[in-house]
């Protein structure tokens, strides 16, 4: 398709020899997007999703449903925040992202809003990982990072401290962040946090206390 050959040839440009591993990474991107309203863990253009490759960022653009994002829409910004590539503007979150990455080994962070995560973040109580499911995925309670305005260096400071080593963490009256070594691995850490916050809330309903 000519827009393809287009931006594979703008990716030459910019990305060099890695420019293979970037289109690879704009492509999970977006999988990633479609993937995540799919699943019920996100809608309509709330949340954001990256991949790292080196010094290049793949990060969905901002104001784009996430549910119709196609991977020639992703956009390209390098470590410093300079967009170098794409038909929209960097998510307004990409700030929080660069920050993760520049705070630990991580090739992929994302940021949904699941709905009973949210109730979570409404709440500013922590998700506990009470599932064997959530022992497994997440390692640990899923702590909550105090309210700073979105899109906001402030933000992005909190929630990398807050991560620290951990895979995920509640942003109070927000949504969710979690990571991963892919963008699938991410998801799946989302997901699981997920069915625990909904098991804890469905629970409570039959008088169970957690």
């Amino acid at each position: 398709m000519p827009r393809e050959e287009a931006l594979r040839r703008l990716l030459s440009q910019v990305a060099g020899g890695r420019a293979g591993e970037v289109a690879e990474a704009m492509k999970d991107v977006a999988w990633a997007a479609r993937k995540a309203v799919e699943l019920g863990l996100t809608s309509l253009s709330w949340g954001n999703i990256s991949v790292r490759v080196g010094d290049f960022v793949a990060i969905t653009p901002s104001g784009v449903d996430m549910g119709e994002i196609e991977w020639t829409d992703i956009v390209i910004i390098t470590m410093g925040g300079v967009k170098l590539l794409g038909l929209y503007e960097p998510s307004s979150e990409y700030r929080l992202h660069l920050e993760i990455y520049k705070r630990r080994r991580a090739n992929a962070v994302v940021h949904l809003h699941p709905p009973f995560v949210t109730a979570f973040a409404l709440a500013g109580r922590p998700i506990k990982p009470v599932l064997a499911e959530a022992e497994l995925f997440l390692g640990g309670e899923v702590r909550v990072v105090g309210y700073a305005p979105p899109g906001t260096q402030e933000l992005a400071v909190k929630v990398a401290e807050e991560m620290g080593d951990g895979k995920a963490v509640i942003m109070e009256r927000h949504g969710l962040v979690a990571v991963g070594h892919t963008v699938f691995e991410a998801l799946r850490v989302a997901l699981v946090v997920e069915e625990t916050a909904r098991a804890i809330l469905l629970s409570r309903c039959l008088d169970h206390k957690i």
